[in-house]
């Protein structure tokens, strides 16, 4: 068995010459046979133990059962003591995720502070397959059928073994380890499905764990394609502007089960409302899909990704000569005696033309603008509209204004009646630098 596990650990780039391991350690069968293994395979360890106070003097014993073995074989040794009742009572939530917030909270921290290059915990095979059945009774895609996972610094060595070989290893080499009494209740689900149904699944197949265990293999290798799939897609039907991402949805919808890349590509972005993003495409123009980070919107043949703006109406940034900001965006104020015409990232104004502060701000309500190149005086929103500038971008755009009068509509276009002149006695460069 230690052959297996060295060699499982080696797949992840482990190795033991220069790599120190954290070993979370209830003191259960499980962990206590991943600490003892690779104690007996040299590796550099530390032990952690989380004392969760939940079981009273059952707690305490586990705790001390853990830091005998560890000063018993001269392994570093932690504990964290919380009252998770407590915390419970003032956070809310199951007692449950609330455990596994505080041990991977506090298991990351050791990771830095500790100078360790892997967790290792002692997730095996039967409790895969409990994850993977809980998964399936609450509705999950294939990556929740996988049940757990190794991922880029926690690593399941274990997962390969059977509990009852666990159990049959401990035997043989005499190791001990403690009873978590409340494994043996059906209080929680994972519990109900480890005692009622893994038991009725078994009387179908005896061998159902080797069974899930193939069958997990398929479903990764389809998965991984699936994934390398979506991602070659992906580039190929998006493209970056400006105002955002662009998804061409002529190219994205011709391919079969394009809803996996939506999925696959966007949840990153904290999207939720799946029914609604996968009916985009046949939606009408206009139609938003908001995170609490990014707005999906549905534009001709494509979708705009984009980033949410915070709702800065009525925020304003005075201006001044010289001045220079880089909040809410990159911006500068110099003196100038040279006179050059308006440009996208640039213009030269007159500064005692203006009667009021000149402030920076976004586009409200009465806004108008005397826009170069056109003819008359135009609202901020005739002008939008006669640029075809998106709705969706309007709340990107920021503009210097003198009251209700636009001087610059940044990045676009300034207004005429404000630029300098051979006459202008005070010329003033605003620049604006992308980014």
């Amino acid at each position: 068995m230690n052959q297996r596990l060295l060699h499982q650990l080696q797949l992840h780039g482990a190795h033991f010459e220069t790599t120190r391991f954290l070993i979370a350690v209830s003191g259960g069968l499980d962990s206590m046979v991943l600490a003892a293994s690779m104690h007996e395979l040299g590796a550099k360890l530390l032990i952690a133990h989380v004392n969760y106070g939940l079981r009273g003097a059952e707690s305490e014993a586990d705790e001390v059962f853990v830091a005998d073995w560890a000063q018993k074989n001269k392994v570093p040794f932690l504990v964290k003591k919380v009252s998770t009742l407590d915390i419970q009572k003032e956070q809310g939530g199951s007692i449950q995720e609330l455990a596994r917030t505080i041990r991977y909270d506090w298991f990351s921290a050791l990771l830095q502070s500790q100078d360790c290059h892997f967790l290792l915990t002692a997730h095996h095979l039967n409790d895969a397959l409990e994850t993977s059945i809980h998964h399936f009774v609450r509705g999950s895609g294939v990556q929740g059928l996988l049940g757990i996972q190794s991922k880029a610094h926690c690593l399941r060595p274990l997962i390969q073994y059977t509990r009852a070989e666990l159990f049959q290893w401990a035997h043989q080499k005499g190791w001990q380890w403690r009873d978590d009494s409340s494994n043996a209740k059906s209080d929680y689900t994972r519990n109900r499905i480890r005692h009622e149904v893994i038991p009725l699944l078994k009387s179908f197949n005896p061998s159902l764990e080797q069974s899930f265990d193939h069958s997990r293999q398929q479903w990764k290798h389809t998965y991984d394609l699936a994934q390398y799939a979506a991602t070659f897609l992906w580039e190929q039907c998006t493209s970056q502007h400006k105002d955002g991402l662009h998804i061409d949805l002529e190219i994205l919808t011709k391919v079969p089960g394009f809803e996996h890349i939506l999925y696959q590509q966007l949840q990153q972005f904290g999207f939720a409302q799946w029914d609604e993003i996968y009916r985009m495409p046949q939606l009408e123009t206009g139609k938003k899909v908001l995170s609490a980070t990014h707005v999906l919107i549905k534009q001709p043949s494509i979708l705009v990704l984009l980033e949410r703006v915070l709702d800065l109406k009525g925020t304003q940034y005075a201006l001044n000569v010289p001045a220079e900001m880089t909040v809410p965006i990159n911006i500068s104020l110099k003196y100038e005696t040279d006179i050059s015409p308006p440009q996208k990232n640039s213009i030269v104004i007159d500064w005692q033309l203006l009667t009021e502060s000149l402030v920076l701000r976004q586009p409200l309500p009465n806004d108008y603008i005397y826009p170069t190149g056109m003819e008359g005086r135009k609202s901020l929103g005739k002008y939008f509209k006669d640029a075809q500038i998106p709705v969706y971008q309007r709340p990107h755009t920021w503009v210097l204004a003198h009251g209700h009068e636009i001087i610059w509509i940044i990045g676009s276009r300034a207004n005429r009646r404000f630029l300098a002149t051979d006459n202008s006695q005070q010329r003033v460069e605003i620049c604006w630098f992308e980014g």
